[in-house]
């Protein structure tokens, strides 16, 4: 049986827009919030995209403030992996352990009390992302599809009419999405392989690593700084990132230790975190991950 989507369906051209689906896995690519900006691709609206991904996080915003925090919190939990989008790790190794109520909670009552953020800025998903426990690239990439599920939905069915690859007569249960205000059940045409549905995702709103992550912003804001306080402190005598490092884990021994720390110090100094995203603009030349270059680049 033909591993990849494009081989199955026999769809080779230069006018492909879809990720070249494993059709017995997943691919390790990701997708980034980031890159619906400014794009443009058929048949794929962008713009709603990105509409709904801020209403997902204007949502928890506004109930974890109306004192709804178990409802804010649940939003992150409620929602299932989706085997059709067929990205991340194996759906057969560890997905990690789960997202606690009480710990996003936690979360939520730190992140919010950062006065210097505006809406808008607490609505960034990399905050969370970056800092919320056993919420990686993974589980992070599960819950942006879902939420745009629909749209991805409708791109898979406009691109299959288009390449001439089968759908569904029937409507099929594909999991579920976000309408503005909570996840619903999607049922629509899709494609199937061995009774399972497939969704074609855009190559270009996928990436093979994140721009940001709180490694790269302790390194890169928060670590140099430390480096520097030391020097003086030390009558010129230097430190490594390294030994910052294991003295920093000395503090926080627990899993996951860097997503404390980063956090904490984003709390004792927001604007750290805005020099962050502006180091990534200067790196990257953008304020997002690189994209997927074509249908094909996903090893």
């Amino acid at each position: 049986m033909p591993k990849y989507v494009n081989t199955k369906y026999n769809i080779t051209g230069g006018d492909i827009n879809h990720v070249n689906a494993d059709l017995d896995g997943d691919i390790k690519v990701f997708i980034d919030p980031a890159l619906l900006d400014n794009l443009h691709v058929n048949n794929f609206d962008a713009i709603t995209a990105k509409n709904k991904i801020n209403s997902f996080f204007t949502t928890v915003i506004n109930l974890y403030r109306s004192g709804k925090k178990n409802d804010a919190a649940k939003l992150f939990t409620n929602f299932s992996e989706n085997n059709a989008f067929g990205l991340g790790y194996s759906h057969g190794g560890r997905k990690g352990k789960g997202l606690s109520i009480d710990m996003l909670i936690g979360f939520f009552d730190k992140l919010y009390s950062i006065e210097q953020f505006d809406t808008e800025e607490l609505s960034n998903p990399a905050l969370y992302q970056m800092y919320i426990h056993d919420f990686d690239k993974d589980r992070f990439t599960d819950l942006i599809l879902t939420i745009i599920s629909k749209e991805l939905a409708d791109f898979t069915v406009l691109e299959a009419i288009r390449l001439n690859i089968p759908l569904t007569k029937k409507l099929v249960n594909i999991g579920s999405f976000w309408d503005g205000q909570n996840f619903n059940p999607l049922t629509q045409k899709c494609i199937l392989n061995n009774s399972h549905p497939v969704v074609l995702i855009p190559y270009r709103i996928l990436t093979k690593k994140y721009a940001y992550s709180i490694e790269n912003f302790l390194r890169n804001i928060i670590l140099p700084i430390k480096q520097s306080n030391y020097k003086e402190q030390n009558n010129g005598n230097t430190i490594t990132k390294r030994a910052l490092l294991n003295e920093i884990h000395k503090d926080y021994p627990n899993r996951g230790y860097l997503k404390d720390y980063g956090l904490d110090k984003t709390l004792e100094n927001p604007l750290l975190m805005r020099q962050y995203l502006s180091f990534i603009k200067t790196i990257n030349t953008s304020a997002h991950s690189i994209p997927l270059a074509s249908t094909d680049d996903i090893n």
